[in-house]
């Protein structure tokens, strides 16, 4: 357990280097101010109504305005494949002149006004608009279909944090019952009814249920994440590049409080 626990810190150590830019064969040291960032830390809890969700991440998805923008396009396209074959208009108008002296008339003007069309353009007529029509109709369906997949992604999401909190706050009951029982078995280590490697033993699972809360944690912001990606919302929107990390992070923090989600103990 011990080993398997190891392996994937060392992966999370290799992700926040990647996510960060450090260099991958250098020691990275978190200071955490002589903190444990897990004794105080508070996981978001979704409040509202999975309908309030779904409107949010129809609203805010860039992909459902992509589609719309593709909905105008091909509507337009079936009218200009309709007025393609209209005829055009040709006008000319001409003055000439003639230095002939004898003329009774040595200057006029000529105009001509004409409809001209391609022929090409009118035989394929009813191509062209049946390939319009089944082009919007292909838009129609892809949005559709994005739509469907945008609501099951915001289901999955919910129910994964939900899932994933849950999780942790059995993690943290698991934590404070190894806690109680590594105390005792100090107690019993002291007045010789257990012996050493049977307290090691203890205190080795203690131990594996505080880094499973860590662990916990994590999956659970990483669900928290996805869940917010999930609704398309933009917490960057002050995109100023002399802000500091704690005046991003506040930025933030301001940003998720007026969200819909409320994160509470």
């Amino acid at each position: 357990q011990l080993n398997r626990l190891k392996n994937g810190l060392s992966l999370a150590s290799i992700e926040l280097k990647t996510l960060i830019a450090f260099p991958l064969n250098s020691d990275l040291t978190l200071d955490l101010q002589n903190q444990n960032p897990l004794m105080a830390s508070t996981l978001p809890t979704i409040t509202s109504s999975i309908e309030d969700y779904e409107l949010k991440a129809l609203t805010n998805r860039p992909e459902v305005r992509e589609e719309i923008l593709n909905k105008r396009i091909s509507a337009r396209d079936i009218k200009l494949s309709l007025l393609e074959t209209i005829p055009g208009v040709e006008l000319l108008l001409t003055y000439n002149y003639d230095s002939n002296k004898f003329l009774v008339y040595n200057n006029w003007v000529d105009g001509i006004a004409g409809l001209t069309s391609s022929i090409n353009k009118i035989i394929t007529a009813p191509a062209r608009y049946k390939k319009a029509q089944n082009i919007d109709l292909l838009s129609d369906q892809r949005r559709q279909a994005l739509i469907a997949a945008i609501l099951t992604q915001v289901h999955v999401s919910v129910s994964r944090y939900e899932s994933l909190a849950n999780q942790y706050k059995e993690q943290t009951r698991a934590v404070a019952h190894a806690q109680d029982i590594f105390k005792r078995a100090q107690d019993f280590n002291t007045v010789g009814l257990m012996s050493k490697e049977e307290l090691l033993d203890v205190q080795i699972e203690s131990n594996i249920a505080s880094i499973n809360k860590a662990f916990a944690y994590a999956d659970a912001q990483d669900a928290y994440g996805r869940f917010i990606n999930t609704l398309g919302l933009d917490l960057w929107d002050e995109k100023n590049p002399n802000l500091c990390i704690e005046n991003y992070a506040e930025n933030i923090r301001k940003n998720l409080d007026n969200l819909v989600v409320s994160p509470v103990s």
